[in-house]
């Protein structure tokens, strides 16, 4: 994505004439404006399984994380529809149908679940919403739920008893994941400390890599398969997360996910392995839509995508 390029891997700031035009022909391109539409259907469909990655819910994660903004064409329309159903407890909702067997009604309710209602926080932030009264109101919401291990698995009072596997007292690392994602936008506001108990379970239990899972989250085989779209608890998902979070980035453990916790930045006219892989994937890829390309750094190919995704069916 040559947009993200620039402005992430080579510093250039927005009102450089090369990162206009280059987000100008992100939200312009042909398969981003289909990939907006189908988005705009939200919630298009009752969501049954959280790493379904056709589900809307983590395409308008993928849009955020092309950089996206509310007032981008065919975007307004979007964010209204996702800041329509809030809860009284002030999570954004998700239409949700959970099966008998694990103690929901087995009908479409709008709720939501720790596993959802952060990532419609992130994206909302991402968009550019993080001052507006409702998304404040998430913030406050989702800051309240943590404890001293991290987030739990918690769900709306539509879902009656639900909750997920494992024990009552066990932290939930993927509504971890996802909790940190979304409040790393508010870290000023809220102060880092807030989000150490997060940082901590996930970089404890990368340490302890043999350790207890924690509501059958481990860090196996699963977890190191390199995935995009970002839709479940695995490397390179938490290495996203937890960069953003300056606290993370100083802890030496953090550096055993393979990565450096000092990045040295690259020469301004060195875009040989920044911009010019962008350039490689083609059209597409220059535009902003990620290309074959750039999928080869996700472990081979567009094929070790998270099969049936929706950024998938695009470069396929």
């Amino acid at each position: 994505m040559r947009y993200r390029t620039l402005t992430d891997l080579l510093g250039y700031p927005e009102q450089d004439a090369r990162v206009r035009e280059a987000r100008q022909a992100m939200v312009t391109h042909p398969r981003l404006r289909s990939l907006i539409a189908r988005a705009g259907e939200w919630p298009a469909q009752a969501l049954e399984r959280h790493n379904d990655a056709r589900h809307p819910l983590h395409l308008l994660t993928v849009l955020a994380d092309f950089g996206l903004r509310a007032d981008d064409p065919g975007m307004a329309a979007l964010v209204r529809k996702v800041m329509g159903h809030q809860s009284p407890q002030g999570a954004f909702q998700t239409l949700v149908r959970q099966p008998r067997a694990f103690g929901g009604s087995g009908q479409a309710a709008w709720t939501w679940v720790l596993c959802d209602a952060p990532s419609l926080l992130d994206a909302l932030a991402a968009y550019g919403r993080q001052a507006d009264d409702a998304v404040e109101q998430a913030t406050r919401s989702l800051a309240g739920l943590v404890r001293a291990n991290g987030w739990p698995c918690a769900a709306g009072s539509e879902l009656g008893r639900f909750r997920g596997p494992g024990r009552k007292e066990d932290p939930c690392p993927l509504a971890t994941l996802l909790a940190l994602k979304a409040l790393a936008w508010f870290s000023g506001r809220a102060g880092e400390a807030a989000l150490q108990p997060g940082v901590e379970l996930l970089l404890a239990q990368w340490e302890h890599a043999t350790g207890r899972r924690h509501n059958l989250f481990g860090v196996g085989s699963g977890f190191r398969r390199l995935k995009y779209p970002f839709v479940w608890y695995d490397i390179l998902h938490t290495a996203e997360v937890l960069t953003r979070i300056p606290a993370a980035r100083r802890d030496p453990r953090l550096g055993g996910l393979g990565l450096r916790s000092e990045t040295p930045a690259l020469p301004v006219d060195d875009i040989s392995g920044a911009a010019a892989t962008a350039q490689a994937g083609g059209a597409d890829a220059g535009a902003g839509v990620v290309g074959p390309a750039q999928l080869k750094g996700y472990g081979g190919g567009p094929d070790e995508c998270n099969r049936g995704s929706l950024v998938g069916d695009q470069v396929r």
